[in-house]
């Protein structure tokens, strides 16, 4: 007879999956009281974690490390399977075995590390904060997949691959960005400036030869794809935050990349995949 806990567990892992393909374009995650008390709880092992939590991902075949760095939140949208879901599906059903994967926006290395493992090749992950390098290669190589980092913001076109821009670095690095505002409010705390090195992307595209481009950098998709790419890569999956800059700015970046020879094959949530 199954256990009634884990066939409850199952049965909520399964109704989260579904809520998530459900969310559309304009919603961020959110928890009820219940989830809420979880996150809280998570927040105690969180004061006295000493070494990464591991788990295993409870939609796809992937072992993952969740260090302190992360904090109690976002462990707990990845251990229910919420964190970059529509992602994964998307990786699963469109990179081919020996695809060259490259990302912009290395996050927690959880769709780094699949694409790696599906494509069977090395994942080149560009990423301004370096505070993350350790968790993304963890996760990467913890599933037999190989990566290489490029630290930097990325910008249109040629010719900006050289000199620094101001990066501001939030003690949640999920909202760390060019804007000096938390969650890219001007008038929110002053966070942390460093400075980050200017990465354009038809250098980036020249020097890796990527056939996916994988793009998820909170809302910088925008001004990203206004520009055509030099070496457009055979697939596009690239997150589109239309909750941060409205319907209409999410239409004009999927036409940029209609303008560009892509279509739209298939669409989770705000994750997009276009192929040339």
């Amino acid at each position: 007879m199954d256990d009634p806990g884990k066939v409850a567990r199952r049965r909520f892992l399964d109704d989260r999956r579904a809520a998530v393909g459900a969310r559309g374009l304009m919603r961020y995650p959110d928890e009820d009281d219940g989830e809420r008390r979880e996150i809280t709880a998570f927040a105690r092992l969180w004061d006295v974690l000493d070494a990464p939590v591991v788990i295993r991902h409870p939609h796809v075949d992937l072992r993952l490390e969740l260090p302190a760095i992360l904090g109690p939140r976002l462990a707990y949208l990845i251990a229910i399977g919420d964190y970059e879901l529509t992602d994964l599906e998307l990786i699963e059903a469109h990179v081919r075995a020996g695809d060259r994967v490259m990302e912009l926006g290395g996050g927690a290395g959880v769709t780094a590390a699949l694409a790696a493992k599906v494509s069977g090749a090395p994942v080149v992950i560009a990423e301004a904060d370096a505070r993350l390098f350790p968790m993304i290669r963890a996760n990467v190589e913890g599933n037999g997949g190989v990566v290489q980092f490029e630290h930097g913001v990325v910008v249109a076109g040629g010719g900006h691959g050289e000199g620094t821009i101001d990066f501001y670095l939030d003690e949640d690095p999920w909202i760390s960005s060019t804007s000096p505002g938390a969650g890219g409010r001007d008038d929110a705390p002053v966070r942390r400036r460093v400075s980050a090195p200017v990465l354009g992307l038809d250098e980036l595209l020249a020097r890796h030869t990527p056939t996916v481009l994988m793009i998820d950098i909170e809302g910088g998709e925008r001004e990203l794809l206004r520009a055509p790419m030099a070496q457009p890569p055979r697939l596009v999956l690239v997150e589109i935050h239309t909750p941060h800059f409205g319907e209409r700015a999410g239409a004009e970046t999927i036409q940029a990349l209609i303008d560009q020879g892509y279509r739209l094959i298939d669409q989770r949530g705000w994750t997009y995949a276009f192929t040339r």
